[in-house]
């Protein structure tokens, strides 16, 4: 029955783009919300089955990245007080989704997709919307009277054609499952697309987006779908995304003042490094990363150098990623990607003086960015250096409230490294608590109880209830 239950959670978070923009969606705005602990509940499945269904990027750099933006524009939806998670889905398909518990995915695919940060920000900005407006919960409610089989049947296709890329076998037993009993919500789907646009290009405005990027991105994703059909499913053409949904994102756009700035570096240097390290590393990936030697100072110049530094030091080639690196180092010596990229390959070399030496010079520059204090953290251990490091992770995580799990179990070491046993197994807790597991979260604590002392003790049974 857990394993049905799943597929029913996994079928309605599918269909919101771009698995979304060839399904319909289940509910509209109406419903208020879940019950919590039945939304808990559904969160915990949920994520158990994508992570062990559905190939993640775990990359603290593009994790930070994805997550910052998303925040950004969460802060200016009605959803504000919700906490969000964004993850990165390995998979050349145009998709997102909202998932229960505010977890959204989007997979490498739409990213490199996108010409800007703009257009980028408006799909975040589409499934930031579904979880505002609580069109999962609606949905979850009127699947309640759905035929249980032919929805299990519709989220078994779309796993199979997410994590083996038999997209159009899989499409074959999804049209036909859809054909079931979905064809009368048809409506809804519409309705909530439609919502769901309105109210995103709303929220990519009060971020200080272009309006006008999603009503592009719609419209090219639009042909890029039917290229990609080649015409054979001709129900995907139409059903969500069709010229009147385009017209009407573009006349909400129309309503708002435009904003217009430059694609920044850093989108480029996102999108060049998912590039590198999505799908399997093979040497014709190289050819994505050629540069016009020309104009060196150009944003799209640096952005593949810094990609096929990142492929290179895939392949092991360390000594040219190491020839690459140094170079954007000296000329960019402000920007902590390079710092962390160079940083890499001297820890790989062994040479972990120099590393620690890179990482040194660029927190005193940059101290807030994550991926730096993890890797001067994860350095700073290496090198026996176990209480500068917990100093420096306890600093931030509680500067910035972190809830990077990262971080977090960076924290977790250093302190079992400076004899903090209890404060270690704590923050493991809180690490399977933020990744809906709570079963491991309670084992956990009860191992904190073991090591604390009678102080401690009250301190962690306090957290233990505004945990639960």
């Amino acid at each position: 029955m857990k394993s049905i239950l799943m597929f029913i959670l996994i079928s309605i978070a599918a269909t919101t783009p771009c698995h979304a923009y060839q399904l319909p969606e289940l509910g509209n705005s109406s419903y208020a919300s879940l019950p919590p602990s039945e939304e808990k509940k559904m969160t915990e499945l949920f994520m158990k089955e994508v992570r062990e269904s559905v190939p993640i990027i775990h990359d603290a750099i593009l994790d930070n990245y994805i997550n910052s933006l998303g925040k950004k524009l969460v802060s200016n939806s009605t959803a504000h007080q919700k906490q969000f998670h964004f993850f990165i889905i390995d998979s050349d398909d145009i998709n997102a989704f909202a998932g229960p518990g505010a977890h959204i995915a989007i997979n490498s695919g739409t990213i490199l997709l996108a010409k800007n940060e703009d257009e980028l920000a408006g799909v975040l900005a589409h499934e930031i919307t579904h979880v505002s407006q609580h069109h999962l919960a609606r949905a979850m409610e009127k699947a309640r009277g759905s035929t249980v089989t032919a929805l299990a049947t519709i989220a078994a296709a779309l796993i199979v054609g997410t994590t083996t890329g038999q997209g159009d076998a899989a499409m074959g037993g999804l049209m036909a499952a859809q054909t079931l009993t979905l064809e009368n919500q048809l409506g809804y789907s519409r309705d909530n697309e439609r919502e769901a646009d309105r109210i995103g290009i709303q929220v990519l405005h009060k971020s200080q987006f272009d309006p006008q990027a999603m009503p592009k991105f719609l419209s090219r994703m639009s042909k890029r779908q039917i290229d990609i059909m080649d015409g054979r499913f001709s129900y995907l053409r139409t059903h969500p995304i069709n010229e009147e949904r385009i017209a009407d994102a573009k006349a909400r756009a129309d309503e708002l003042p435009a904003i217009h700035h430059e694609t920044s570096l850093n989108f480029k240097l996102m999108q060049m490094r998912l590039l590198a390290l999505s799908g399997s590393y093979t040497p014709t990936k190289f050819q994505h990363f050629t540069t016009d030697t020309v104009n060196t100072t150009s944003q799209d110049y640096i952005a593949k150098q810094y990609g096929q530094g990142i492929l290179l030091f895939r392949g092991r080639k360390l000594s040219e990623a190491e020839k690459i690196f140094n170079s954007l180092h000296q000329q960019h010596p402000h920007n902590s990607l390079f710092s962390i990229a160079l940083a890499d390959v001297y820890r790989e070399q062994h040479n972990i003086i120099a590393a620690e030496q890179v990482l040194e010079n660029s927190y005193k520059i940059n101290p807030d960015f994550s991926p730096l204090v993890l890797s001067y953290s994860e350095i700073l251990m290496e090198q026996n250096h176990s209480q500068k490091a917990l100093t420096l992770l306890t600093k931030f995580t509680k500067e910035h409230s972190s809830n990077n799990v990262e971080l977090l179990e960076a924290l977790a070491q250093a302190q079992a490294k400076n004899g903090l046993m209890s404060r270690a197994y704590l923050t493991r807790a809180r690490i399977y608590q933020l990744t809906d597991q709570p079963k491991h979260a309670h084992l956990q604590t009860q191992q904190a109880l073991k090591y604390a002392g009678e102080s401690e003790k009250a301190f962690i049974k306090n957290e233990v209830l505004l945990n639960n």
